[in-house]
């Protein structure tokens, strides 16, 4: 069931370059990055070694947020759903700009690489979600749809209080959900709650390898620094959100 899951979700994802790369625990993964410059949007996926789930995420640069998919696939014989799928919308555009990226290319493409940068580390609690029902027929709202079509968007309540107050497009398109919001204070961590009853998950996220910094190299000429290249970042995220019931909170 793993297997038919995981090739259905490759078919739908098109790529336009695919990197080998080891992440921290030193095993062999794969980025795919998708660039579109005509938005200004970069979609990476990151697929798990040993088949276990994939990272999305669609990083716009120019509004400063970044939306992390997350598909876990889960052992049906065991009682877990076949998959669960999660988005988490927060700000930081973890890429460069998408005319910077669409730049990249690989001389040797089967060349295993390691991040320049390890471990840009970030922890937030999604307590709500976004209203989509008002949206506006934008090219990019379709895209925010698209990217998370079946699953709700999450959010922090107070980061998103902040973006809406520096970001007309966060004004413009969305609003939070209230009557959907969670007091999450009263809930249990999903490892020791009842398996009947909402509980807190936490998604420890890792994304290996992100076009993330321009390299600076002392120029010869004039003896000032210069860009002179792309640097990588790794990015390791907790992620704690609310789900109804344990069985929802699958672990990568």
């Amino acid at each position: 069931m793993k297997e038919l899951c995981l090739l259905i979700m490759t078919l739908m994802y098109s790529t336009e370059m695919e990197i080998n790369v080891l992440n921290s625990f030193e095993e062999i993964g794969i980025v795919d990055i998708n660039v579109n410059t005509s938005t200004n949007t970069v979609i990476t996926r990151y697929q798990y070694p040993y088949s276990i789930g994939y990272i999305f995420k669609l990083i716009v640069p120019h509004l400063n947020f970044t939306v992390t998919k997350s598909i876990l696939l889960g052992e049906i014989d065991i009682g877990e759903p076949s998959f669960t799928k999660h988005c988490f919308l927060h700000q930081g555009a973890e890429s460069l700009d998408a005319y910077i990226v669409s730049r990249l290319s690989q001389k040797n493409p089967d060349t295993v690489r390691q991040a320049d940068f390890k471990n840009i580390f970030t922890s937030l609690m999604f307590d709500a979600h976004l209203d989509l029902t008002d949206k506006n027929n934008d090219n990019l709202t379709s895209l925010l749809m698209d990217f998370c079509v079946g699953t709700q968007i999450l959010v922090n309540r107070s980061q998103w209080k902040s973006f809406v107050s520096s970001s007309t497009f966060a004004e413009h398109f969305f609003t939070v959900d209230a009557s959907q919001s969670y007091a999450v204070g009263d809930l249990s961590n999903c490892t020791s709650a009842n398996t009947q009853t909402p509980c807190v998950c936490l998604k420890n996220i890792e994304f290996p390898w992100l076009p993330c910094k321009l390299r600076k190299c002392l120029s010869k000429e004039s003896e000032k620094m210069i860009n002179c290249g792309v640097a990588s970042c790794s990015v390791a995220q907790h992620f704690h959100h609310v789900v109804s019931h344990q069985s929802l909170c699958l672990q990568s």
